[in-house]
């Protein structure tokens, strides 16, 4: 595709996480914005449409789905075999079914593709990163990552029994919803070898899927790893610490800070957020990333296979 060509995008709901990207598309140079109706509720911009055939009718060169979870692959491939390059929100499916063949899809048709796990476009995470990369802590033996909010707390002016995190048949429960921390931690430290998980409905919150989940995992490496998960903390908290045999690394999001420990110096330093951090920046790099990627052919750093490994874990 030429680096100069106009993209026209389709945006395939119209929840928060599709605002946003309507939003950051528009901050990114993409003007022709197409909204497909896939509900009668809900309030859409002006320019939408109702269905896949008047969807594509518009040819759009690419499209973000933004549905609910369990919604995402059919309408995926219908894309897909139209040849619209794809941006699917976190987490790729609800399930397995139907995901191998978006893939062989997606190949033919030499589609760019990416999975929207913008934790990993975070500085600091991608500081950890960089630092595990050139052996900062020594060899990983062990990680813990935990991310924790009341589920009525996301949303404020929306009923929480409502949205897809909080309904099995939309493809929620705290796994799946906050699927981020285990997306991040195999980037971090590799595919797993072993996992194990404790998971169930816990407090008087009324959906019917898990809202606390523990989580072990064996690494190839060698390295193990708990994930811990929930719908619960009425004080958010969201943080990761790797321990290795050099040196240990603790990331607390919402102190905005990353802090190392080296056995050789017996010294913490500390790596701050950039002062004029926003939360909205990895989103638009992200989508930086994708839109670059479909302009030059390419494919993006976390393609449908990149996602599917986070859904089989």
């Amino acid at each position: 595709m030429r680096s100069n060509k106009r993209l026209t995008a389709l945006i395939v709901g119209f929840g928060s996480i599709g605002k946003r990207h309507a939003a950051n598309l528009r901050k990114l140079g993409i003007r022709d914005i197409i909204f497909l109706r896939h509900a009668k509720r809900g309030q859409l911009p002006a320019d939408h449409v109702a269905g896949i055939a008047a969807a594509l009718a518009r040819k759009p060169d690419f499209a973000v789905i933004a549905n609910p979870t369990s919604l995402h692959v059919p309408i995926a491939e219908r894309l897909a075999r139209a040849g619209v390059h794809l941006f699917i929100e976190k987490p790729l499916s609800h399930s397995m079914a139907g995901v191998p063949e978006l893939l062989r899809t997606a190949r033919r048709k030499k589609l760019t593709t990416m999975v929207g796990y913008n934790f990993r476009f975070h500085p600091q995470l991608a500081r950890m990163k960089e630092l595990l990369g050139r052996g900062a802590v020594g060899r990983v033996v062990s990680a813990r990552v935990e991310v924790g909010q009341y589920l009525p707390d996301w949303h404020p002016g929306e009923d929480y029994r409502k949205g897809y995190a909080a309904r099995k048949a939309l493809g929620g429960g705290v796994i799946l919803t906050l699927i981020h921390e285990i997306d991040y931690l195999l980037w971090l430290l590799g595919k797993p070898e072993a996992v194990f998980c404790f998971a169930d409905r816990l407090s008087d919150l009324k959906i019917d899927v898990e809202d606390v989940a523990e989580i072990l995992i064996q690494f190839r490496g060698g390295a193990v790893g708990a994930v811990h998960l929930d719908y619960i903390q009425h004080a958010p908290s969201r943080s990761a610490q790797i321990i290795g045999t050099k040196g240990t690394m603790h990331w607390d999001y919402f102190k905005g800070e990353l802090r190392m420990y080296s056995a050789k110096t017996k010294k913490w330093t500390v790596y701050r957020d950039p002062t004029n951090f926003d939360r909205n920046r990895m989103f638009l790099d992200e989508m930086k990333q994708f839109l670059a990627c479909v302009r030059g052919g390419k494919q993006t750093a976390i393609s449908l296979s990149e996602g599917l490994t986070s859904l089989r874990t």
